[in-house]
């Protein structure tokens, strides 16, 4: 008998799929999550022996601290400034994108162990072609190559990227769906410069803004970070200066008070000798990684030659790098800020933390994400303090870095609150995630599981639902795959991604999200949250014991807590949310304080290099 082996990612449309299908297979590995009721439906009793997402991995800290060292491993090499190797800026998304290279090398390690207990065996791929590509890497030259079969054409993903009518069509439904024009004709506007080489040149034309010497500053390239730090803005009382690299950042800082400024228009008139340099010596495509092991490299080096991420640092992302490094540094030495305030630690505002704590400057930086897995909780802290909202998130780090760690809870911004409006219909938000950009996340599954349930539920019940898109997601994809289903969207359905958060929140009953900071202004705003439990968040358990948070375990329980909670909302207890997030304001004299502290501290600035300080007259625009 020949055991057929299925392995299925996040790319398969699941709802396209029926047990049929799966039928004649005698093992099924899932590379993504899927809830146990469509498992069930796929599956039943009498299915394939079957593999989850972390049995595959072997949990969540093996297959964090294995995709980190690969990330890792690619980051250390290449040129440095001041002691950092310029990819450290890449490490992220690097890190995102491992998790799936290593999930295909344990997939391809159990495949080896199935292989050996069957006489005849074939495997079936149902995944997106670049992680296809990496298995076939690690196959080549041994027996499985051969047991690979090709998938059939129902069943292959579609292409991972769209064609450029397809993507300008999709941001135009986009624009409809949300009314929000503007900010679609800005994004086009940003990408036709992804490096900043106009902007720049634009800057020559303009005055360096007028800046106030030893203030603060607030560092953002995110809509999201930018809400997070003005929580904390009203605690200085000769404000800020606030510093961001695109329009949702400024966005997000805007306010009566806010002195904001584009990075780009600090640029220096010449170009400094190091942005040359390091673009020449950063110009291997794939490193050889020869420690990996011959198939490990093999991997490896597959991934890299399909990786967005890996293309967009040689198409762009390393000169975008050099160009704001240079431009923060000519401001660093204009302002002469006594602290910087940031609320990430990844991606340019870690790597923008890092020079300014080189020059001298303190960091401090505000928790933004529910971040839980040693990746983002037990690596080195890049700000001289870290804020975070509850006891819970402090202790997720390492215990020798708590003196570091301070917990305060500002409390919301004040500009930005709205009272609630009387209403005889309860509302439901469902706080939604751009599954396009998360692997792991079947959005096919997903979309049509919440699809089913809030047409039952608008259908069924007195009740309102708003679909609160994120920052990054495209909501036309969702309301599409409505209309497929059941036609036009129903009358108390509310579509919001360009409204205040606070605003949309002050008119919410019932929460509906993955894992996501909106978690915490439900708790301060007594807001009862269902949660997809069958997505592991590594730390699921903590938030089991508390009342009016709830876990569910699939679709059907999902939908029966719902119906439940909107004949009788329950209520937060403040004694159980207390450990996640403190009361706002509690320990205010603490805070100011330490602001106090951090702002006169001034550490020794490590001196540079005599070549890192030389200029020359280079163009701006690198030679490509």
């Amino acid at each position: 008998m020949t055991q057929r082996l299925l392995v299925i990612d996040d790319s398969c449309d699941l709802g396209s799929v029926k047990r049929e299908d799966l039928a004649n297979f005698t093992d099924l590995l899932m590379l993504c999550w899927v809830a146990p009721d469509t498992l069930n439906r796929l599956v039943g009793a009498d299915g394939p022996t079957y593999f989850d997402l972390l049995q595959i991995v072997g949990g969540h800290r093996r297959w964090e601290e294995e995709a980190a060292a690969l990330a890792k491993t690619i980051c250390n090499e290449g040129p440095a400034h001041h002691g950092h190797p310029w990819r450290e800026f890449l490490v992220e998304p690097l890190f995102a994108e491992a998790r799936t290279v290593q999930a295909i090398l344990d997939t391809f390690r159990l495949c080896r162990q199935r292989v050996h207990a069957a006489w005849q065996f074939e495997i079936h791929l149902w995944i997106r072609t670049e992680s296809e590509q990496i298995f076939r890497a690690l196959a080549a030259g041994s027996d499985l190559e051969s047991m690979i079969q090709s998938p059939a054409p129902t069943h292959r993903p579609k292409r991972t990227r769209a064609s450029l009518p397809q993507r300008l069509a999709r941001r135009l439904r986009q624009a409809r769906v949300t009314g929000n024009w503007r900010a679609q004709v800005r994004n086009l506007a940003t990408q036709a410069d992804p490096d900043f080489g106009h902007r720049i040149r634009a800057s020559r034309l303009l005055s360096t803004p007028d800046i106030t010497s030893n203030g603060v500053t607030f560092f953002s390239s995110y809509l999201n970070n930018s809400r997070t730090l003005k929580t904390v803005e009203p605690y200085f009382p000769q404000g800020a200066t606030w510093i961001v690299t695109n329009s949702p950042a400024r966005k997000g800082a805007q306010s009566r008070n806010s002195l904001i400024h584009d990075l780009w228009r600090f640029a220096p008139k010449t170009l400094p000798a190091w942005v040359k340099s390091a673009y020449h010596q950063d110009t291997s495509r794939v490193a050889d990684f020869a420690s990996l092991g011959t198939s490990r490299q093999r991997a490896v080096r597959t991934w890299l030659h399909q990786s967005p991420t890996w293309h967009y640092w040689h198409d762009a992302g390393l000169t975008t790098l050099l160009r704001l490094t240079a431009c923060w540094e000519a401001y660093l030495e204009q302002a002469s800020p006594k602290l910087v305030a940031i609320a990430n630690h990844w991606g340019i505002e870690g790597w923008l933390a890092r020079i300014a704590k080189q020059r001298g400057t303190a960091v401090v930086e505000l928790m933004h994400g529910v971040l839980g897995g040693p990746f983002y909780t037990e690596g080195p802290l890049a700000a001289d303090a870290l804020i975070v909202w509850g006891d819970f998130w402090r202790q997720q780090r390492p215990e020798s870095q708590h003196s570091r760690i301070h917990v305060f809870n500002p409390g919301p911004i004040a500009d930005q609150e709205h009272s609630k409006a009387p209403s005889e219909r309860l509302r439901v938000t469902y706080l939604s995630w751009p599954f396009d950009r998360s692997p792991f996340y079947n959005a096919g599954e997903l979309q049509d599981g919440f699809i089913d349930l809030f047409h039952e539920i608008l259908e069924e019940h007195n009740c309102q639902l708003t679909i609160r898109g994120h920052p990054l997601e495209n909501l036309s994809d969702l309301t599409r795959r409505w209309q497929q289903r059941f036609g036009e969207l129903p009358q108390h359905l509310q579509l919001s991604q360009n409204e205040p958060l606070s605003s949309v929140l002050e008119q919410t009953d019932i929460a509906i999200m993955f894992r996501s900071t909106v978690l915490l202004d439900c708790l301060a705003r007594d807001i009862p949250v269902l949660i997809p439990g069958w997505i592991d968040f590594d730390w699921n358990h903590s938030l089991q014991q508390i009342s009016g948070i709830r876990l569910v375990t699939d679709f059907p329980d999902l939908k029966r807590q719902l119906k439940a909670w909107l004949k009788s909302p329950p209520a937060l207890d403040r004694r159980q949310t207390r450990h996640f997030l403190r009361p706002a304001g509690e320990g205010e004299r603490a805070f100011r304080t330490l602001l106090a502290e951090l702002s006169e501290a001034r550490p020794t600035p490590t001196p540079s290099s005599p070549a890192e300080d030389f200029e020359d007259s280079t163009s701006w625009a690198c030679e490509r």
